[in-house]
């Protein structure tokens, strides 16, 4: 229920910013659990712990991950979210052997009701922080990520390109011209509105038109045009999310998350049961899913430490991870000795914990920071749904066939499928790239100087560097 809510949350803060809809979250996860402790049926806890607290769980965490990407678009991505996404199962840590010893006490109602408490009060002061970035420090990650461009990347002159070794070779003007209208379907997003219109002109007619050198717009009065700049936004806030429905891209990525958060949650929901009915009793079936548990935490860990400097795509260690996932689970589906339930615990939490900490810096990667809005949105509804179908298949299949051996192996299945996806995945991203641009995957803006207009080529995913060339003599 919380990762479904995505789709509510994620327009809303983009709306009414992320400070706002946070502190909403901290307030409907602290009711909730407080409303939680005085129902009196199963169908009002259905009401206050499903939907009010996991709706609440959303509001905070969708605005928060977005935040951690707008502080950190490109360089140590990939270690920021992975180390914000170590905040619930850390916490899940500390807070359930504190809950059982409350239970003891003082009963579970009042349990809860202290964690609200205590929730709210450690929550609603760290709202104060939760602000996007201003100028200052987007000029700073700006010039971080310049300084962190190969030397040969920071600078292409349109006259000449550079191959895999560095040396430039002169290309013509009609390959120049070439190489912009092959471009134009990735450009028509980063283009200048006040320019859009002359440069698709230009395009068109492929002729110079010099009353238009020193075009300036007209001038605006400020409350006109802001109230201009806020229809124009909110009107494509939901097409932004329409058209990236449109990418293959995104849906190999949407079912291989989903099938992937399937195999993984069942671990969270059938492992025990699992481990009891192979003959395991209920205190060392405890300890061996802390153990799977520990396994977890460190594949986060490590994922936050070396996920910015691999030395190959992050995208490649998702179809690694579900092939070693699915191994071990088909192992088990055979055996039940203790060494491969050993096995089987320390490769699942790994995966768990790659395939919870590594998606992040892998959006970005493939769709770019400035998609991370509507790509987290599409992906947060992919696990949503995927820890929804692993409440049913597991128990669907235990029933049908009276053991789990069953269930292993659909798991063991999904998790090649998925890595099958996320393969295609890597492919179709390398040769989407591959096609966009001579020098790369690239952005182009277009501006007017006193010299006339500019094209600006811009890396990766904000860092522009200029390009010495009349639009005429390029498009």
């Amino acid at each position: 229920m919380s990762a479904l809510m995505s789709v509510v949350t994620s327009p809303l803060y983009e709306r009414f910013g992320h400070q706002k809809i946070i502190i909403t979250g901290v307030f409907l996860t602290f009711l909730g659990i407080l409303g939680t402790t005085f129902a009196p049926n199963l169908w009002v806890m259905y009401l206050t712990f499903g939907v009010i607290l996991g709706g609440g769980f959303n509001f905070v965490y969708n605005p928060s991950i977005n935040l951690v990407t707008a502080y950190f678009p490109k360089i140590n991505c990939t270690r920021a979210t992975a180390l914000a996404s170590m905040g619930a199962p850390v916490g899940l840590l500390v807070i359930l052997p504190l809950l059982d010893i409350g239970f003891h006490l003082v009963g579970w109602r009042n349990s809860y009701r202290v964690l609200a408490g205590v929730y709210l009060l450690l929550t609603l002061p760290l709202c104060y922080f939760m602000m996007p970035p201003g100028p200052t420090y987007l000029q700073q990650i700006s010039e971080a990520e310049k300084e962190s461009i190969p030397e040969k990347e920071k600078f292409i002159s349109t006259g000449s390109k550079s191959d895999d070794d560095g040396k430039r070779e002169e290309i013509s003007s009609e390959d120049k011209k070439e190489h912009y209208k092959n471009n134009l379907c990735y450009t028509m997003e980063t283009i200048n509105e006040h320019y859009k219109t002359d440069y698709l002109n230009h395009k068109t007619n492929e002729e110079h038109i010099p009353e238009m050198d020193n075009f300036i717009p007209p001038a605006e009065s400020s409350d006109t045009k802001q109230s201009e700049e806020k229809k124009e936004k909110y009107r494509h806030d939901w097409q932004k999310y329409i058209s990236i429905l449109w990418l293959p891209q995104h849906w190999l990525y949407f079912f291989g998350l989903m099938g992937s958060t399937l195999a993984a949650v069942f671990n969270s929901i059938s492992l025990g049961s699992l481990l009891i009915h192979n003959g395991y009793t209920e205190d060392r079936a405890t300890f061996l899913i802390t153990g799977m548990i520990i396994a977890e935490l460190l594949a986060r860990v490590l994922v936050a430490a070396f996920g910015d400097c691999l030395p190959c795509a992050r995208t490649l260690i998702l179809p690694a991870t579900c092939g070693m996932a699915g191994v071990v689970s088909l192992l088990l589906g055979f055996y039940s000795e203790f060494p491969v339930v050993i096995l089987y615990l320390a490769g699942t939490g790994i995966a768990r914990g790659v395939m919870f900490a590594l998606p992040y810096g892998v959006a970005v990667e493939v769709f770019g920071a400035e998609k991370s809005v509507e790509v987290y949105t599409s992906m947060l509804v992919a696990f949503g749904l995927g820890g929804l179908l692993a409440c049913i298949v597991p128990g669907l299949s235990f029933d049908l066939t009276g053991s789990y051996t069953a269930s292993l192996h659909i798991c063991a299945g999904i998790w090649i499928v998925c890595g099958i996806l996320y393969l295609a995945l890597y492919i179709t991203h390398r040769k989407t790239t591959a096609s966009t641009s001579a020098v790369g995957d690239r952005r182009i803006d277009v501006i007017s100087t006193s010299e006339g207009y500019k094209v600006l080529l811009v890396p990766g995913e904000s860092m522009k560097t200029m390009l010495d060339a009349d639009l005429a003599t390029t498009v």
